[in-house]
């Protein structure tokens, strides 16, 4: 595969005009391009804006097994070795939700996903600074940056 050197400017100045003209687009229909009538549980109502493929997600929030008398465990989702098909999700709140209401940009995961058990342990588990690991194609970048560019236009028309 071979890569070529472009000016970041240049995918950004795209990005942005590809950006706008996807809401002046939902505008000319009639639609808002941040509002719907979709709502999940759990998180504010919105609208999805992008859906993005995923190699692959891990949480793991060791302290809940803290005191337990099992072993700590993961839940995972694998595109390629479990064909898991985790895919982030990237959706705008207006109005955000009762602990935060303003605008917000909510950043979920879906998909199916396994539990496993840590047997390849290499350090303790319990002293990780991190609880959440998403891992994105880099291919997926264009496609993350345009929403994320999407949903801060939006902001501005608020």
């Amino acid at each position: 595969m071979a890569f070529f050197h472009v000016p970041y400017s240049f995918h950004l100045k795209n990005m942005v005009q590809i950006s706008e003209s996807r809401i002046a687009e939902s505008s000319m229909k009639g639609q808002s391009p941040l509002l719907s009538p979709h709502m999940d549980k759990r998180i504010p109502p919105g609208h999805v804006i992008a859906k993005i493929p995923l190699e692959s997600a891990k949480a793991y929030p060791m302290r809940i097994w803290e005191g337990l008398a099992n072993s700590p465990r993961i839940a995972y989702s694998d595109r390629n070795s479990h064909d898991e098909n985790p895919t982030l999700n990237i959706k705008v709140a207006p109005g955000g939700g009762k602990t935060a209401p303003h605008f917000q940009v909510v950043l979920f995961v879906t998909g199916a996903y396994h539990i496993e058990e840590l047997s390849y342990l290499r350090s303790d588990p319990t002293k990780w600074t991190t609880w959440m690991e998403i891992h994105l194609d880099a291919r997926g970048l264009d496609e993350l940056i345009i929403s994320l560019i999407s949903a801060r236009s939006g902001m501005k028309n608020e």
